[in-house]
């Protein structure tokens, strides 16, 4: 298996959020290259992402009702 150097500034975490998240959902912020898995106590862990093309990011909310190892996609 590979290994891989990653920068510092992409390695995931913690980091403070506003009280207004609720714990345990996954918030994408596009313009950062970010997502932040929220926790208690207005903690989260950010992960440096990539983020579609333009025109392939739709804005919203999004319910996962499964995880798949290798899922099928169509935009």
């Amino acid at each position: 298996m590979p290994t891989y150097d990653v920068p510092e500034e992409y390695m995931p975490r913690m980091v403070r959020i506003a009280k207004e998240f609720v714990p345990y959902e996954i918030h994408v912020m596009p313009s950062e290259f970010a997502l932040y898995w929220t926790l208690p106590d207005q903690q989260a862990i950010r992960y440096t992402v990539g983020i579609g093309r333009p025109g392939l990011y739709e804005a919203g909310e999004f319910y996962v009702g499964a995880k798949k190892e290798w899922p099928s996609w169509t935009p």
